[in-house]
């Protein structure tokens, strides 16, 4: 709950264009990446001085996008009973990837529950990965793909 009020002050913030505290890009950025890989990486951690805002940490992420996310995460929590049941019934190659250290924006054991409701899902943990697991380990996530991808047809 701590995480999920920080990200929407966060959002609020970054709507708004009020600048961020070095203290909330941090824990935000910390979040992102997880324990086992800021121990294995402290330097990325860090977060120049001259960076105030989410934009800028993260410029791939405007605004309007990064408020669509945080009022979809406030819809779900009262308005949706999740989708469970309905994954059992997908007839399509599934790969489903989690970092074992995204604890804060998806628990990673939230994906292994998603992969045992789908039929010959395919479940690969990145092991010191969090909710960033695909800018973490590009390279690993690339042969994962190409693997899963070569050996799946949209038929099986």
């Amino acid at each position: 709950m701590q995480f999920l009020k920080l990200q929407s002050e966060i959002t609020n913030k970054s709507v708004h264009n009020i600048p961020l505290t070095h203290e909330e890009l941090k824990a935000l950025n910390v979040a992102s990446l997880g324990s086992g890989w800021i121990k294995l990486h402290p330097e990325t951690a860090d977060i120049p001085a001259n960076i105030t805002s989410l934009q800028q940490l993260k410029p791939g992420l405007p605004p309007d996008i990064q408020n669509k996310q945080n009022n979809l995460v406030s819809w779900e929590k009262t308005n949706w009973s999740g989708a469970c049941d309905k994954e059992a019934k997908l007839a399509k190659p599934t790969l489903v990837i989690t970092g074992t250290d995204d604890n804060n924006y998806m628990p990673h054991g939230n994906a292994l529950i998603l992969a045992s409701k789908i039929p010959g899902a395919w479940l690969v943990q990145i092991k010191n990965a969090g909710h960033a697991v695909m800018n973490q380990y590009p390279a690993e996530i690339g042969k994962i793909l190409n693997t899963f991808l070569s050996t799946t047809s949209p038929n099986n």
